[in-house]
């Protein structure tokens, strides 16, 4: 039988919140640019409560010195033990928020280790296809095809668990790594040209509220921004839509020794009394 219509949707118009989100901040670089010591350095502000770390192929506990109260989540790097300690965290920040306490902090070290973990399952299911597991049977080098039917649900994976970062009423720092790579071209072959490039899931930055890049030798970088006035768009061309490099010697940043904290205060104007 044909299911009878579906009565008119009527919405009931509602004013814009306004305000500020709960923050979600990437922080990339390549080695001992200091990524992570970023992350650690905002757990000591007197703007946030309770930390929690959840590392994911790095190593975390030399920065106890940073943040000698802060809490590292075990898990045995499943993923479902992995979305079990970001539903804690979620549900350790609601507490916080409903006690009228200061903010958690929720620092995942790193993406680039959570997108490897993802692709290295998308490849194992490939490799356990019937197609896959009889031609390695012939030839154990056999270079395994990981087609979109197996993608797709890494990709899924990967998404839910940003969304729960993002949901969560929580001030979230990620770490990710950076390198220079070899340019591919149109016929996926790699060329002469070096281009920088982020190890994180390629849809990541749409979800932060801002994109900070560190390195050895250069003043931090802010990449992308997520603001109404004086925002930044990653790889926008014109003055408006420019990285900003805080430089200290220039007048605009005069003095400025960026830290996640200034980030937080004086660049994303962040009240946790009003964030949504």
């Amino acid at each position: 039988p044909i299911p009878p219509p579906l009565p008119a949707y009527v919405p009931t118009p509602e004013p814009l919140l306004g305000g500020t989100r709960w923050p979600l901040i990437l922080v990339e670089g390549g080695e001992y640019s200091g990524k992570t010591t970023q992350a650690f350095l905002l757990a000591g502000s007197e703007l946030i409560g309770q930390t929690y770390v959840l590392a994911v192929g790095e190593d975390v506990d030399a920065f106890r010195e940073l943040a000698p109260d802060a809490l590292r989540l075990p898990h045995d790097g499943t993923w479902h033990q992995i979305m079990g300690c970001v539903d804690f965290v979620a549900a350790r920040a609601q507490d916080a928020v409903d006690a009228g306490d200061p903010p958690v902090l929720f620092i995942v070290d790193s993406m680039t280790k959570i997108w490897e973990l993802l692709s290295e399952w998308a490849e194992n299911r490939a490799r356990d296809a019937p197609s896959n597991r009889t031609k390695i049977a012939e030839n154990p080098n056999h270079e395994v095809d990981i087609a979109a039917t197996f993608w797709n649900p890494a990709n899924r994976r990967h998404k839910r668990f940003v969304t729960r970062l993002v949901k969560m009423p929580a001030v979230v720092v990620v770490t990710a790594r950076a390198k220079m790579v070899s340019e591919i071209d149109e016929r996926g072959n790699p060329t002469k040209a070096k281009v920088y490039k982020v190890e994180a899931q390629k849809e990541l930055g749409y979800s932060t509220t801002a994109w900070i890049r560190v390195a050895l030798d250069q003043y931090p970088t802010i990449i992308g921004l997520r603001r109404v006035r004086g925002g930044i768009q990653p790889g926008a061309k014109g003055k408006a839509g420019e990285p900003l490099v805080i430089d200290p010697r220039t007048d605009r940043f005069s003095g400025v020794e960026f830290s996640l904290e200034w980030l937080l205060n004086r660049v994303l104007n962040f009240d946790p009394t009003t964030a949504r």
